[in-house]
């Protein structure tokens, strides 16, 4: 299986969750120490740096979560998918939706949410483990909110079906979504398998690799479309 990663949007990003967050902390300290050097503030701190303070923080939080905290999601994609059959392909961050698997059963959209938390998986859809206050302090603190990755992995799906179909009109393939959870820590309990399906990135059950190994083969991408596709992506033979 050939894998095409954008390392230079990786490190992009890497540089950026580690900028903000220091920005948070920096700014979070100065409004500490400002009153000290400034008395015209007073004895607390200007509520405006305080809130600037946290916005950075939060944001740096929520992408470390994505570039910082191994193993990043791309990682775990390939590792899990490792021994993939020869013809298919992996891109991380080269297409309009960031993870996009082809492969002999089809084209998968694959949205990671790399959070280790537990998730209840039922006919409703997904559902966090634990108490509601303990997670809202959590997603507000930890900012590992998991939303709605159906919602989110249909639109992922969806545009990418509209890009294959203006850049490759003859291709007759149906974009499959996927939600997949990266981190080790992440725990599922699968009551009923959510629609769109939910897999670990890893071996454990319900496993990604097995899952799509199984599926019955599907409309795919020729190699002459895989070609034209990357083409339209701007991918060359050295990335």
């Amino acid at each position: 299986m050939r894998v095409i990663t954008n390392e230079r949007y990786v490190q992009i990003h890497k540089y950026l969750a580690t900028a903000t967050s220091l920005i948070g902390v920096l700014t979070l300290f100065a409004s500490i120490l400002l009153p000290f050097f400034q008395p015209s503030y007073g004895e607390t701190p200007p509520i405006w740096l305080v809130l600037i303070a946290i916005a950075f923080a939060a944001t740096g939080l929520r992408l470390s979560h994505y570039w910082l905290r191994e193993p990043l999601p791309h990682d775990a994609l390939d590792q899990g998918l490792k021994g993939f059959p020869a013809g298919s392909a992996l891109y991380h961050y080269r297409l309009p939706v960031p993870h996009v698997l082809v492969a002999p059963t089809g084209v998968f959209a694959l949205t990671v949410k790399p959070y280790p938390i537990g998730v209840h998986i039922e006919e409703g859809g997904w559902r966090r483990a634990g108490r509601p206050l303990g997670n809202l302090l959590s997603a507000i603190y930890r900012q590992d909110s998991i939303g709605d990755p159906g919602r989110l992995a249909t639109r992922q799906a969806q545009k990418l079906q509209a890009w294959l179909d203006k850049h490759l009109p003859d291709n007759d393939v149906t974009v499959q979504p996927i939600v997949v959870f990266s981190s080790p820590q992440a725990a599922l309990n699968v009551e009923k398998q959510s629609e769109p399906p939910t897999f670990y990135a890893d071996k454990r059950k319900p496993s990604l690799k097995t899952a799509i190994r199984a599926m019955p083969k599907a409309n795919t991408l020729s190699p002459e479309q895989i070609a034209a596709l990357e083409a339209a992506a701007g991918i060359t033979t050295n990335d």
